[in-house]
């Protein structure tokens, strides 16, 4: 047969239309090559001298919500979350480095974090001078929302919320002689100065207010504490994140100043902290101390919550945890909002949204009316003052002294 040049044109066309076929037909039978992760970063103290099992458990929360974003089908149409977690020590020098590293070569989006007060101020300056998003889940010192930088925001309680809460407190017990014992940082340093500040300006009739400062790392307190018997006040108000918290309580006891002076916790470890009552023991018997959440009150995502912290890392679930859980989902929340890995219009659907959280709505305000460390901040809140009055007593069952609604 004669070949033509439509021939040689047809079979031409037809090998063409079989290569493409077949080119379509292994393209959609390859798999197709998974969507880039979206990385977040988180700097937690996670070995000493840091208060690392709160850094832990912080950091697992971390994880079970990145869990259930992207079992839920990740962000931005099936994008993962990828946690780029680094160890602090509760040290604000490496906080520094470690944020620098994860804006330049981790590639975050942004940044959630962190526990100590101190490190928390590191990493907000730092974040600020990168224009990277910085959402804070623990660290309670106003110092770096008053800093008003627009990449800065807060999931917690701050400080002043603390401060109030203890300033009714003390008017609810009608202390007159207090001690404010805390350490020397943002956290310790700025908590009794605030608690003072604030009783001043409400006239409180107080015989005295002293503030004794201690370094964070101290270990014997003994002298520090006969010097305050002396004084015979009515009140030892305690503030430590470090081994001071378990320390101080132990040997006021030994020194029997338990029997002369009510020993008060200034925020909520011996409701949650795996370590209070092996290391305090008998000494936490009469212990004052807040609680910022109870299971008798709480929607049923909290609850739900409570549960997965039991079921997964066999541990109650401390306040902070709940924060740090909602901290990454909001962040998410807000990725999906913005449509965008960008800092900047991550940071601006924070602002404008609400978001759904654990315990309550979620919004970020700013009120410099009422404190100037009111900026970019979650307004909930619930707190009861408790006391222990058995060993190994669940906090649970701990008897109020100060009920919600007196705080409110």
């Amino acid at each position: 047969m004669k070949v033509t040049r439509l021939h040689v044109a047809v079979i031409a066309i037809v090998e063409a239309i079989i290569i493409l076929g077949l080119t379509g037909y292994i393209f959609f039978l390859a798999p197709k090559p998974p969507l880039e992760e979206v990385r977040i970063g988180i700097s937690m103290p996670l070995s000493p001298p840091g208060d690392y099992l709160g850094g832990k458990y912080q950091v697992e929360a971390y994880k079970l919500a990145a869990k259930e974003i992207n079992e839920a089908g990740g962000v931005l149409g099936g994008r993962k979350i990828s946690l780029c977690i680094y160890d602090d020590e509760g040290r604000p020098e490496l906080a520094e480095g470690i944020v620098s590293r994860l804006v330049l070569e981790d590639k975050v989006c942004a940044i959630v974090g962190s526990w100590h007060s101190s490190v928390a101020v590191a990493i907000a300056r730092t974040a600020d001078k990168y224009e990277m998003l910085y959402l804070s889940s623990a660290a309670s010192t106003d110092a770096y929302s008053e800093l008003h930088s627009p990449w800065v925001f807060r999931q917690c309680m701050s400080d002043y919320d603390c401060c109030i809460i203890n300033k009714i407190f003390i008017e609810a017990r009608g202390y007159k002689r207090i001690i404010l014992m805390s350490e020397d940082t943002d956290f310790g340093i700025g908590t009794a100065e605030t608690i003072k500040e604030i009783l001043d300006e409400a006239n409180y009739p107080y015989e005295y207010c002293e503030i004794v400062i201690f370094p964070y790392d101290a270990k014997d307190f003994k002298v520090t504490l006969l010097s305050i018997r002396e004084k015979k006040p009515d009140v030892l108000i305690f503030t430590s994140g470090y081994d001071a918290m378990f320390l101080i309580p132990k040997q006021a006891y030994e020194l029997g100043l338990h029997k002369e002076m009510d020993i008060v916790s200034e925020w909520d470890p011996p409701a949650w902290h795996p370590n209070w009552w092996p290391l305090v023991g008998e000494a936490s018997v009469g212990i004052y101390f807040p609680i910022y959440y109870h299971p008798d009150v709480l929607t049923e995502k909290g609850a739900s919550l409570i549960r997965l912290f039991k079921e997964e890392l066999k541990v109650e679930l401390p306040v902070y945890d709940v924060w740090a859980f909602d901290a990454l989902k909001t962040v998410a929340q807000a990725i999906d909002i913005a449509g965008s890995t960008d800092p900047a219009a991550i940071a601006e659907a924070l602002r404008e949204n609400e978001f759904s959280g654990a315990f309550s709505k979620i919004r970020f305000e700013t009120h410099l009316d009422i404190h100037p460390g009111y900026w970019q901040k979650n307004a909930w809140c619930m707190v009861w003052w408790v006391q222990y009055t058995e060993l190994n007593q669940h906090w649970t069952e701990a008897k109020v002294i100060v009920t919600r609604e007196q705080l409110y």
